[in-house]
């Protein structure tokens, strides 16, 4: 498992010119930190907008063919594919990379994760 939030997950931000894909769970009344993952170098999404809970793991292999063959990415040999499950949903991202991060940032400032020089403010649906 690369990641697992048992709480309430959005598709924060999505930057079509470098690719990258931002899901956030904010701060709450029961959660003191909000949680960030990036992906980078995405080539294929299939998700729902908002998630329950959220987990992130590795395809496995007849998962990653599975997914592949659905989409034309390219270059798919230099990408990962990852499965996102949630209580009532199971989705997929085909990425170079991804990362995450857990900070006390409030809900409008800006992902430590974004690259500054993509020009987005690191907000909901940027």
């Amino acid at each position: 498992m690369l990641v697992e939030l048992p709480r309430m997950v959005q598709l924060w931000s999505y930057t079509a010119s470098h690719s990258q894909l931002l899901l956030r769970a904010t701060k709450d009344r029961d959660h003191a930190t909000r949680v960030d993952v990036l992906f980078k170098g995405v080539g294929a999404m299939q998700l729902p907008s908002v998630m329950a809970a959220l987990t992130v793991r590795e395809a496995e292999p007849d998962e990653r063919q599975a997914i592949l063959s659905s989409t034309s990415v390219d270059m798919p040999d230099e990408r990962r594919c990852f499965v996102l499950e949630g209580p009532d949903f199971r989705g997929w991202v085909v990425a170079g990379a991804m990362v995450s991060t857990e900070d006390e940032g409030e809900y409008f400032e800006p992902s430590p994760l974004l690259d500054r020089l993509v020009g987005g403010s690191g907000g909901p649906a940027d």
